[in-house]
C-alpha cells in the first residue's frame, strides 16, 4: 500500500479527509469510474476495488527482494519500519541497500529522467508517470522492464545485466 491508497481509504472513511484525497488524485479516480467528485458518489465505487485496497499489505518480502512503496530505512528490519518509511520517505542522495542484503524495489522518489534507478541494492521504478515521464513495471523473474509513456508508446527492456 502506498500513500495514495492510504489517503483514498482515509477519504472514504472520514469526511475531513475526503477533500484532501480529491486534491491529490481522488477527483481523477472517481472520474475514471464515471463518478462525480462528491463524497456521496463514493458509494458507487465497485466493492471489489475498495476491498482490494483494504487488503493491501505494507510490503512484500521474498528470499532476494523487498517490495515496498517508498524508501525504507536501510538499517531497520522490515518489521520495525514505520508508516512514514513505507509510504512517504524519499530516497536520499547517499541511499544504500537494506541491511538484509536484499534488493529493495520501490517507488515514490520520481526519476525525472524517466530512467529506472539501479543503485546500491535499490531499484526505484518511479519514472515520473504523473509528470512528463512514463509508467514503469518490473518483472523480476523475466528481468524485464515494461514502460508506457504519455504518448502511448510501449517499451520492453531487458535488465538482466542489473541482477
Amino acid at each position: 500500500m502506498g500513500n495514495h491508497e492510504l489517503i483514498m481509504l482515509a477519504g472514504l472513511k472520514y469526511k475531513d479527509d475526503f477533500e484532501f484525497w480529491l486534491k491529490v488524485g481522488g477527483d481523477k479516480t472517481l472520474q475514471s469510474f464515471n463518478l462525480m467528485p462528491m463524497r456521496s458518489e463514493c458509494l458507487h465505487l465497485p466493492f471489489n476495488y475498495v476491498g482490494f485496497l483494504n487488503k493491501t499489505v505494507d510490503y512484500h518480502e521474498t528470499d532476494d527482494f523487498i517490495f515496498c512503496h517508498a524508501s525504507i530505512y536501510p538499517y531497520l528490519p522490515m518489521d520495525k519500519q514505520n508508516d512514514y518509511a513505507l509510504r512517504w520517505r524519499k530516497l536520499e542522495n547517499n541511499h544504500v541497500g537494506h541491511v538484509s542484503g536484499k534488493t529493495v524495489i520501490c517507488g515514490h522518489t520520481e526519476q525525472r529522467d524517466g530512467q529506472v534507478l539501479f543503485q546500491n541494492g535499490i531499484i526505484c521504478i518511479d519514472t515520473w508517470a504523473y509528470g512528463d515521464g512514463c509508467l514503469t513495471a518490473i518483472e523480476i523473474n523475466g528481468k524485464k522492464l515494461y514502460q508506457a509513456d504519455n504518448d502511448g508508446d510501449f517499451y520492453i527492456t531487458d535488465v538482466s545485466n542489473f541482477f
